[in-house]
């Protein structure tokens, strides 16, 4: 039988249909190609047969990094350059996870899409991204103009509300996925059982030297007046801060020692005019701050002029005086408290120790 016009029209169309079909999913996959070549790279040595090969990378931030291709194939090369060294991380406190968008994305718009994916979680995470150019990792921010392919999420393990514990790694691990889903990422997800043991481990050992040294100094017969409070502290060097507390700070302007009102009104510029107080508490946060015992020698050294100056008395926290004998205790286990904490790999007064103790 014979096909009329509009037969042979529609047997057309659909054979074009059917070849779209089929060139479209070349295209496809020609393209899903190419980005796991990009992803991980061409011409492995299969590390079963052969071994695995010695792992030399670049180390982060190394501006004299040897040429890994001839400049001719500089463009062909860049495609498949290990990442460098990922060192912007402590390995005790935290847990890196590798992240490969599918395509570069504009870094601060990455930033500011992927932050709402980790409000659930209970523990910091910062994030980096891969200057391609500079073979060096950045922090990604709203504000950051680089292009951002390869990323690495830094999760804090634990602070002083606890470890990170299962409803966060869930929380984390959700938006992992969702990274993944939306952007076509390749995820190194981390082991749950392994992640939530190394957190409940620093938890425990970090609650363990999680100290803060008090001492007091106690009015007598009259109350401290809060005019010459304030003029004593300034000429000590301390200043009255937001929290209501006098800081001594450091030439870096990190808090070494506080002092406050030893009852329950805080301290403020307007109330130290009228104020009168039977006592102060200074106290030294001791996984905090660096060298502790000579932060603690100078912390006493201003609660004794204190007391010089408004006839006040240094005393502990159950009103008995200090001398030097008790002085002396507290300054070797201030000393055994932060040992341990080096012996651990955790510095006093480090970047580190101020996150994990915050």
């Amino acid at each position: 039988m014979a096909l009329t016009d509009l037969q042979t029209g529609l047997v057309a169309l659909g054979a074009a249909g059917i070849v779209g079909v089929v060139l479209y999913n070349k295209w496809q996959e020609s393209k899903h190609r190419r980005h796991a070549e990009r992803v991980f790279g061409r011409d492995h040595a299969d590390v079963l047969i052969d071994g695995a090969p010695e792992r030399k990378e670049p180390v982060a931030g190394a501006a004299d990094a040897e040429p890994v291709a001839a400049p001719g194939a500089a463009d062909a090369a860049a495609a498949v350059l290990p990442a460098p060294e990922f060192g912007l991380s402590d390995e005790r406190t935290e847990a890196v996870i590798a992240v490969t968008l599918s395509e570069p994305l504009p870094g601060g718009e990455l930033a500011r899409r992927i932050a709402p994916l980790f409000d659930a979680v209970n523990k910091p995470i910062r994030w980096y991204v891969l200057d391609e150019q500079q073979r060096m990792w950045q922090e990604l921010t709203p504000q950051c103009a680089l292009r951002a392919g390869e990323l690495r999420a830094v999760l804090q393990l634990a602070d002083r509300r606890g470890a990170l514990d299962a409803g966060g790694f869930d929380a984390f691990m959700q938006g992992l996925k969702q990274i993944a889903d939306r952007f076509l990422a390749v995820v190194d997800y981390p082991v749950r059982s392994e992640l939530l043991q190394r957190s409940a481990a620093l938890d425990e050992f970090c609650a363990s030297v999680d100290v803060v040294i008090g001492v007091n100094v106690v009015s007598g017969s009259t109350a401290f007046a809060g005019t010459k409070l304030r003029g004593l502290l300034e000429a000590a060097g301390m200043r009255l801060a937001g929290d209501g507390a006098f800081h001594m700070c450091d030439e870096d302007g990190a808090t070494q020692f506080t002092l406050a009102n030893i009852e329950p009104e805080l301290f403020d510029t307007d109330s130290l005019k009228n104020l009168s107080t039977q006592g102060l508490t200074l106290a030294l946060d001791l996984p905090r701050v660096g060298q502790g015992p000579q932060v603690f020698d100078r912390m006493i050294a201003v609660a004794q002029q204190i007391a010089a100056a408004l006839q006040g008395s240094v005393v502990d926290d159950n009103r008995n005086l200090l001398n030097e004998a008790s002085l002396a205790v507290i300054r070797k286990q201030i000393a055994e408290f932060q040992g341990r904490m080096i012996a651990y790999g955790i510095v006093p007064g480090s970047a580190v120790a101020g996150r994990l103790f915050s």
